[in-house]
């Protein structure tokens, strides 16, 4: 990824502005990434005193999920926002495995449920 700061966030990303990204981020600080064998998900939770964002504008950005064009044709995803925090003390956990399912070791990336910040604020992330 290649980016630098700008002053608001992305235009038509899923946040208004910094401070509803930083709501969404605080309430919902817990990732999951795939084993490469598949059988989990590893997981991981982000605390930290406060939630200094500062939006960035990305200038590339590479992934060898995302760029694979037989599960993402071209003009099927777009980076949606990015940001970058600064200058806080920050406590990474690691969190239990998920064991994966049979329905996702078939390797359908597409997710059955998307997080979005109006979520996060009613307190479901």
């Amino acid at each position: 990824m290649a980016a630098h700061e700008a002053d608001q966030v992305e235009p038509g990303s899923v946040f208004d502005d910094v401070e509803s990204a930083a709501q969404f981020f605080c309430r919902a600080p817990v990732g999951y990434s795939a084993r490469p064998d598949g059988a989990a998900f590893d997981g991981v939770r982000l605390d930290c005193d406060g939630w200094n964002l500062r939006p960035l504008a990305v200038d590339q950005v590479t992934s060898s999920f995302f760029d694979d064009a037989s599960w993402f044709p071209p003009g099927t995803i777009a980076v949606d926002s990015a940001f970058l925090m600064r200058d806080i003390d920050t406590t990474w956990s690691a969190l239990p495995p998920l064991k994966a399912s049979d329905a996702t070791l078939q390797r359908d990336p597409r997710p059955r449920y998307v997080l979005t910040p109006e979520d996060a604020s009613r307190g479901r992330g």
